[in-house]
């Protein structure tokens, strides 16, 4: 599915977005695990979490919570490592859509990181 099958009018929409790279921070794991996780699902994409290194155990359970009520393999994914990943997470070619709650500073850096991705990819193309 693509972001353009989407018809409705909601700004921030992630109807069919693909996949969604979902990013959380230490402070409150679980609810803002939720909060990211729970529409992009309902929503009908894919979704690669990446939690915060010092509270990747939130995410984990709740993955396998996922996967006992019946969440198909690979709907839900957990990346766990230190925040490098976060910014491959984010800058990856196969990730639709970026949910990013953290600080000023962390964003600050995926989105450099995003463009300097963008930019090497257009200059091999």
């Amino acid at each position: 599915m693509s972001a353009s099958a989407c018809t409705c009018s909601m700004p921030g929409c992630v109807c069919n977005a693909g996949v969604v790279g979902a990013i959380v921070p230490w402070n409150f794991p679980l609810m803002l695990l939720m909060w990211k996780v729970c529409p992009a699902l309902a929503m009908g994409n894919t979704v690669v979490l990446k939690p915060a290194t010092y509270t990747r155990l939130s995410a984990l359970l709740f993955a396998e919570i996922c996967a006992e009520a019946g969440l198909p393999a690979g709907v839900l994914n957990v990346v766990t490592g230190p925040g490098a990943m976060g910014s491959m997470l984010a800058g990856h070619r196969d990730v639709d859509k970026v949910a990013f709650t953290g600080s000023t500073e962390v964003g600050h850096l995926l989105l450099l990181f995003f463009y300097f991705i963008s930019f090497a990819m257009l200059s091999v193309v």
